[in-house]
């Protein structure tokens, strides 16, 4: 009897490396970039599916303008709200300088083409963040988030009288050369102290219309124009009202501040309204 076939033996496999498992990470990645695939598939049929409709198109003309309505105006409380804890009012030496010395920068924008920024060396909006001023200009357009001279200085201004506690000595040169003085302890002294840096007229919050006071005496000092009384008397508060309407509804307040000028009197401030242009005169409604 012939001896049984031994039985046949299934060759072992030669064993493979085992790829290593993917991390959550990498699945992650997996995941998007298949998401993403089958994103751009469907996006192109549709986009080839509506190519087919033979769909009319519209583009918006490069040239339009936006109308009166469309333009949103600067706002002091929201410039306030949004830069108040920038990195370079968290320094006082900062806030000192710009107050003291913003002559300089202004002198400074005036070499640069209008449109042009300066940067500030060594102060900073936020970490490794420079501060960024543009120099303003008839056809200038300013975004409303832009830093231009007058809205640092208000800026700094307003923040100075916020925490005017932890100043007890300020040094404004526009205050100085209307003869006013800083005293901390007192709101009205403060207030009426930084009422007479430049751009204050923007942040009704802290000032009210008492840069328009500053700005009357500056006036009649000689030391700026009529035209830029006009325009500050021509801001509008939070409430909608011209800042020259909003002086004469608080005309007895007017003249107690003028008493705070060195020298001032209330018939000389009466005398010299009289004298304002016409144009002044209107903001106020004589």
């Amino acid at each position: 009897m012939p001896l049984p076939a031994p039985p046949r033996r299934t060759p072992t496999p030669h064993p493979l490396p085992i790829p290593p498992q993917p991390t959550s990470s990498d699945n992650l990645a997996i995941v998007l970039l298949h998401s993403l695939k089958k994103f751009l598939l469907s996006a192109s049929q549709v986009t080839s599916e509506y190519k087919d409709l033979n769909m009319e198109t519209f583009k918006f003309s490069s040239t339009s303008k936006p109308t009166q309505r469309d333009i949103v105006h600067f706002s002091g409380r929201i410039f306030y709200g949004v830069y108040k804890n920038s990195e370079f009012l968290r320094h006082s030496n900062n806030i000192e300088t710009i107050l003291s010395k913003g002559y300089e920068l202004r002198k400074k924008l005036k070499s640069v083409a209008p449109g042009q920024v300066v940067m500030i060396d060594g102060v900073e909006l936020e970490k490794n963040t420079p501060l960024l001023v543009k120099r303003t200009g008839d056809k200038v357009n300013i975004e409303n988030y832009e830093f231009t001279m007058n809205r640092l200085s208000g800026l700094v201004a307003a923040y100075t009288f916020d925490n005017r506690k932890r100043f007890p000595a300020v040094q404004s040169s526009e205050a100085l050369a209307l003869g006013l003085k800083w005293d901390n302890g007192s709101t009205e002294k403060c207030k009426l102290y930084l009422s007479a840096v430049s751009g204050t007229e923007h942040f009704y919050d802290q000032f009210e219309y008492w840069p328009l006071i500053c700005a009357l005496r500056k006036l009649q000092k000689k030391k700026i124009t009529p035209e830029l009384v006009i325009k500050i008397a021509k801001i509008k508060n939070n409430n909608n009202v011209t800042l020259g309407k909003d002086l004469m509804n608080n005309q007895a307040r007017l003249f107690h501040l003028w008493m705070e000028f060195p020298g001032a009197s209330k018939d000389d401030l009466k005398e010299f309204l009289k004298t304002v242009p016409d144009d002044l005169k209107i903001c106020f409604q004589f």
